[in-house]
């Protein structure tokens, strides 16, 4: 769906050298200059770093919605560049997903492959609080109801089946390239990834042993608005006792709902 030649050709710089994190200040697609966002959003300066960080994340939404962690990391890895591009360093966006229609959170703007009138204008990305929001959603986006009809046969095959959801997913049209399952495989094979999909031990991130009575875990589809309704507290109580600067929450996540 958004695989382009760099990534390719980021491809095979991972194939064939090793991985270093970049830094650089540049200007944004709408000309503002960018803030280096190192000290914040640290880039991790290896595949194998990348993978440790993001791993457990992986193995959750792996439980929560049934995506082989293997898949998810080799999207993630090969969509950010480890990290390091310009959506994963300011949007938090690992993925490359676009806004779209329904998307309601924040947005981050930059030149892609949209044209108006023949001229390149700025693409509208999702822009997300974390990583691990930006994980969630891959999550929620490839198993969403309403595209069920061009993923759900993916949901079909074992999860141990890198190779098959692989080649699903360039099937299903999610990536553009004709190597993009290929792609997949080889970092998979490489990394030895499909050690996550046999992770059978992990208590998903969306269900804690917690104090119920004191907080609450955000489920898939939950919306600040919601979870004030279902306590019978103020939006901006929650926001304050949890120190939140946005409406934006991810599944899995604690909300102290009670001081």
């Amino acid at each position: 769906m958004f695989l382009k030649s760099k990534h390719i050709l980021f491809f095979s710089i991972l194939l064939f050298s090793s991985c270093a994190g970049l830094k650089k200040t540049s200007s944004d697609s709408l000309g503002h200059p960018k803030k280096q966002q190192t000290d914040r959003h640290p880039v991790p300066v290896s595949i194998q770093s990348y993978i440790r960080q993001y791993q457990q994340i992986c193995i959750s939404e792996m439980h929560r919605k049934g995506i082989p962690a293997s898949i998810t990391m080799a999207q993630a890895i090969l969509e950010s560049g480890i990290g390091s591009s310009e959506l994963a360093i300011e949007a938090h966006n690992h993925f490359g997903i676009k806004c779209g229609d329904t998307w309601k959170g924040r947005r981050y703007y930059k030149k892609d492959d949209d044209y108006h009138k023949g001229k390149l204008i700025a693409s509208c990305f999702r822009a997300y609080a974390s990583a691990a929001s930006s994980f969630a959603d891959h999550s929620d986006f490839i198993s969403d109801p309403a595209k069920r009809s061009r993923y759900g046969f993916l949901f079909d095959i074992p999860l141990g089946d890198y190779k098959a959801w692989a080649r699903g997913l360039q099937d299903a049209g999610y990536a553009s390239s004709k190597s993009y399952a290929e792609q997949l495989i080889q970092l998979i094979e490489r990394y030895s990834l499909d050690s996550l999909d046999r992770d059978q031990h992990v208590v998903p991130q969306s269900a804690p042993v917690i104090d119920p009575t004191r907080y609450y875990v955000v489920q898939s589809g939950d919306t600040l608005y919601m979870i004030s309704k279902k306590f019978g507290i103020s939006v901006q109580d929650i926001k304050k006792m949890n120190n939140l600067d946005s409406n934006e929450i991810h599944p899995g996540q604690k909300l102290r709902i009670t001081n």
